[in-house]
């Protein structure tokens, strides 16, 4: 109520004027009876997001010692003061007790006054999502924690646990190898469509990296026929007629990598009997399994793309088609999308650009992709003088894309250095990516062994 009135204030005050964030804030401080500059150059004039891990120690089956230890990105170290809840999780046999306690943190570290509470299992330091804030947890906590989730009850409880352990991974402190085996084992049991496509995401995520790094570290002749098989049993065992059944097929679409998958696509397109019963493919549908059988160079891919043309004469049919075309792995075809989009000549409606980036350069074609970087990179200069503001996001997001090499990383580096000229948004692409290379071998060295 009083961030309302503090609203209502400001509105009143400044009607049909400009105003800054300060005016803002003054009306709110004003609301409140507090000032809130300290705050909000700690919120919103500093980058960087915080982390928060926990230690306790019990004593006697009793919680004896709890601390929060708060950390900050090296780069942006500002520490921020926190409200938070813990969550205080005990296992036993009919499921996980919870009990919750509020807490406000600052600093790196904060020791948290306790009661009599009995030893728990895991201390979570964000339970109901009240903080902004990495709530980090410890790899040692896996093995119970995996046959444990289906036992919490609320579905933002798992989809927050998930997002723990999977930024175990983007942090390098867990191998994506193990998420995966993690994953398998443990997601078969979730009820919620929208946590189980969550973490659905992030497994894809982990397997793109597989993708993208070096096959002797990791497993990847292994794993991916698993995560493939997974989903696809996954979709077996889904409801007819549900949501998720119709999700799982376009999460397979996008796993499926094996000669026999990508066959299994094909056959699904050709009416043979290998979905379940009932099972009908829309247009969409077909177009994702177009799209995967073209990108891994099926034998019938070209002709199943005419096909597919034909029964859907729609201009989202004719760009499905040019997504499907530009996917295939041939360097030819790869060279005449490179040099159209670069060209300073060219002319190319914006939707048919957004249609040929889309899936130009797959994971799985990463060495196709580093075999036209340089000429990218270099080319970038003439896209922005040649080109509308509104192309360069589709066309850089399909052309600079993180290749997981060392090699590349110095590309990038170059190229940042060379390009403080570029449009803001073409310069801010390659910083992303190049942060998105740097954790990618790192998640690389951490495979290896090399922490």
């Amino acid at each position: 109520e009083v961030f309302r009135q503090g609203v209502r204030d400001y509105l009143r005050a400044h009607a049909y004027g400009n105003t800054t964030i300060g005016d803002f804030l003054d009306a709110i401080s004003a609301a409140a009876g507090r000032d809130l500059e300290t705050w909000a150059q700690a919120w919103l004039l500093e980058p960087g997001t915080n982390s928060v891990a926990v230690e306790f120690e019990c004593e006697n089956g009793r919680l004896a010692r709890l601390s929060l230890i708060q950390s900050a990105p090296q780069a942006w170290p500002t520490l921020r003061t926190h409200r938070t809840q813990l969550g205080l999780y005990r296992f036993d046999g009919d499921g996980v007790s919870i009990r919750t306690l509020p807490v406000t943190y600052s600093g790196d570290t904060t020791q948290v006054m306790i009661g009599t509470e009995p030893c728990p299992d895991l201390v979570y330091a964000n339970h109901g999502d009240w903080d902004f804030a990495r709530a980090r947890l410890d790899p040692q906590i896996l093995p119970l924690l995996g046959p444990r989730l289906a036992d919490f009850s609320e579905p933002l409880a798992r989809a927050m646990l998930w997002q723990g352990v999977w930024e175990m991974v983007l942090e390098s402190r867990l191998k994506v190898t193990d998420y995966v085996d993690f994953v398998l084992a443990n997601l078969a049991g979730e009820p919620d469509d929208a946590v189980f496509r969550q973490v659905l995401g992030s497994l894809e995520n982990a397997v793109s990296y597989l993708t993208r790094l070096d096959p002797a570290v990791t497993r990847f002749a292994e794993i991916a026929p698993r995560v493939e098989a997974f989903v696809w049993e996954q979709l077996l065992a889904s409801p007819p007629g549900s949501d998720r059944r119709v999700f799982m097929f376009d999460r397979y679409a996008e796993v499926a990598s094996s000669p026999q998958g990508v066959e299994r696509l094909a056959a699904a397109l050709r009416g043979d009997a290998v979905l379940p019963q009932g099972m009908v493919l829309d247009q969409d549908r077909r177009w994702r399994a177009v799209h995967a059988v073209s990108r891994f160079g099926h034998p019938a891919a070209a002709r199943l793309v005419v096909q597919e043309r034909a029964r859907d004469a729609s201009d989202q049919g004719r760009l499905a088609a040019i997504t499907a075309q530009a996917s295939r792995p041939d360097r030819a075809t790869k060279a005449r999308w490179v040099e159209t989009l670069l060209s300073a000549e060219a002319e190319l409606p914006l939707a048919d650009v957004r249609a040929a980036t889309r899936a130009l350069f797959p994971d799985h074609q990463h060495a196709l992709h580093l075999s036209f970087s340089a000429e990218i990179l270099a080319g970038l200069a003439t896209l922005n003088e040649s080109r509308d503001a509104g192309y360069f996001g589709p066309t850089v997001r399909g052309l600079v894309r993180p290749v997981c090499s060392v090699a590349y990383l110095g590309r990038l580096d170059a190229a940042v250095e060379a390009g403080a000229g570029l449009h803001p948004s073409l310069r801010r692409h390659l910083l992303e990516t190049r942060f998105a290379v740097r954790r990618c071998l790192a998640i690389g060295e951490r495979l290896a062994g090399n922490d």
